[in-house]
């Protein structure tokens, strides 16, 4: 499950402090993670900005400093996130637009 993948990189990597490590070997913890992305919208978008990153870190060997991608790595970002195939797709670079006008208006 990407999303436990997504806690345990963050809690090793230190990003986060308020999450334990959880096992998608173990089904009490996949239950637990299932139903708090379920029910827990919070808990949902923490989980999907924690993809990115671990996603980006990970599988696509970016560092830090999110503000100093470029736009094609944004993209492929997010079309990691939902993977269509190894190359950006409209899904990354739809998101990768928004992105931008996101980033424009906060800041």
């Amino acid at each position: 499950m990407t999303a436990i993948k997504a806690i345990n990189f963050a809690v090793d990597q230190g990003i986060i402090r308020d999450e334990r490590k959880y096992s998608s070997e173990n089904l009490e913890d996949m239950k637990i993670i299932w139903y708090k992305l379920k029910d827990d919208v919070n808990f949902n978008i923490k989980c999907s900005a924690l993809t990115l990153i671990y996603k980006s870190f990970s599988t696509l060997t970016y560092k830090s400093g999110f503000t100093g991608y470029t736009l094609e790595q944004i993209a492929m970002a997010f079309s990691k996130y939902n993977p269509l195939s190894d190359m950006p797709n409209n899904y990354g670079k739809d998101c990768a637009d928004w992105y931008q006008v996101i980033h424009k208006y906060n800041h």
